[in-house]
């Protein structure tokens, strides 16, 4: 899976936000998301084109938990499979997720890590993105 991280994050150290109020968005396929690194906060991106499916809201992470591997010199981000629930079909394909710290709104909230995902659309049924054992997000340093 491709991903970013976004590069306002680099410059102040990519320290896992456990304990905060963290939340995924799903993007479609005309985000700018996946090109736009440098944005400070969510108003920031040129089009979000978050997903519009019926159904759809963005989901909090629960049971966080940050990991130091001390051999492979990173940290790793874990938490339970987010499950968009009875998730309807939106106007496009949806292509990726946006891990963002929800602050008050979209002024104040700025995005971490972008995911790209295989392009589905919902059909009504549960979409459920599983974290890889190892960490939804690892960061090394260089």
């Amino acid at each position: 899976m491709a991903s970013h991280v976004f590069e306002r994050r680099l410059g102040v150290g990519l320290t896992p936000r456990v304990g905060t109020d963290l939340r995924f968005a799903i993007v479609m396929t005309n985000t700018t998301v996946d090109t736009e690194t440098e944005i400070q906060f969510m108003a920031g991106f040129g089009t979000l084109d978050e997903y519009d499916g019926s159904g759809y809201a963005r989901q909090n992470i629960a049971s966080e938990a940050a990991a130091v591997d001390l051999t492979n010199n990173r940290f790793e981000l874990t938490f339970d499979p987010l499950v968009f629930a009875a998730l309807g079909v939106g106007t496009r394909m949806a292509t990726g997720l946006l891990q963002l710290l929800h602050v008050t709104n979209a002024s104040d909230s700025p995005p971490d890590v972008f995911y790209e995902v295989t392009d589905f659309d919902g059909n009504g049924e549960d979409v459920t993105f599983t974290p890889d054992a190892q960490g939804a997000m690892q960061a090394a340093n260089a």
